[in-house]
């Protein structure tokens, strides 16, 4: 059994081992290119995605191709979009490898995910749902209610460890500033003022 992925999982919910290596065997094998992107409404149905190895960027461009980084995806967290797996919708935002990346992909076919797994599976997706809401909420907060430098701190909380994996412009865009007031809070920061 993959360690990592069954970690994963069980940050969501206690599922025995034999459910675990059940949704592992429908697992395929997906390598992605920097710069490549991934589908969560793939041409065979709506997928999701186990990240083994590397980085994502999910985000949006508005009609004047601007860009707005919705979040970052790295090693042991789950690409998947709710609009796809619960609506059969298309996916409204980019899921891009920001590194080269190797990927688990469970694909569906039908559009829907929400009627393929067995109700042993309902609390990994009611807990991975609402980690992200809480993420949301989260963020929406820090927009209302924070200012930029209490945004850029608690991105640091939120992904541990990937400053130094993601570009500034990319980061900047994720907290709503330029590159520039970016590089003035961290300087700020570094100062101590």
């Amino acid at each position: 059994m993959n360690e990592a992925l069954a970690r994963s999982i069980r940050r969501y919910a206690e599922l025995p081992d034999a459910e675990i290596e059940a949704f592992e065997r429908a697992l395929v094998p997906r390598t992605c290119s920097a710069g490549e992107r991934f589908r969560s409404d793939g041409p065979k149905g709506a997928r999701i995605a186990f990240v083994e190895r590397g980085l994502f960027r999910l985000y949006y461009v508005d009609e004047e191709g601007a860009e707005a980084t919705r979040a970052f995806v790295a090693e042991g967290g789950f690409l998947a979009s709710r609009e796809a797996i619960f609506r059969g919708r298309p996916t409204s935002f980019i899921m891009e490898a920001l590194e080269d990346s190797r990927l688990l992909v469970l694909e569906r076919g039908g559009g829907k995910l929400a009627a393929a797994p067995v109700a042993a599976w309902a609390p990994f997706f009611i807990g991975m749902m609402e980690e992200r809401l809480d993420a949301k909420d989260r963020r929406i907060e820090g927009f209302l209610m924070g200012d930029a430098t209490t945004r850029y701190l608690e991105f640091l909380e939120d992904f541990p460890g990937l400053e130094g994996r993601i570009k500034q412009h990319h980061i900047a865009s994720y907290l709503g500033v330029t590159p520039v007031t970016l590089s003035r809070i961290r300087r700020s920061l570094r100062s101590g003022s």
